[in-house]
């Protein structure tokens, strides 16, 4: 027989701490499966739709960036972007590219 306060201690020790994990699991019901299993059944969805139409009728293209930028260019690197290296004389934007096919073609058209 135990007593009010020596029952009550038995039994809690079978309570487990605050935050502790009391269930694993692994294989099929395991958080990285069954994330695997949505990823793949969501990018199934997605090959089985058809395709779809992107109107592109308003793209204006690129913009010829603000003065604001040569101004911040100033100020962290103390260089001027369009002041030309060899002749000290200010250059002007042509066209924003990053492609380097259309980079050669205008250097082409430029004759340099």
């Amino acid at each position: 027989m135990f007593t009010a306060g020596e029952s009550i201690a038995a039994i809690t020790q079978h309570i487990p701490d605050k935050g502790f994990q009391m269930v694993c699991y692994y294989g099929r019901y395991s958080n990285k499966a069954s994330g695997v299993r949505k990823k793949k059944a969501a990018r199934q969805q997605t090959l089985d739709l058809p395709p779809e139409i992107i109107d592109i009728s308003g793209h204006g293209g690129r913009k010829i960036p603000s003065k604001k930028w040569r101004e911040l260019i100033k100020k962290v690197w103390e260089v001027d972007p369009l002041k030309c290296p060899q002749c000290g004389g200010e250059m002007k934007i042509v066209a924003l590219t990053d492609g380097p096919a259309e980079i050669k073609a205008i250097i082409k058209d430029l004759g340099s």
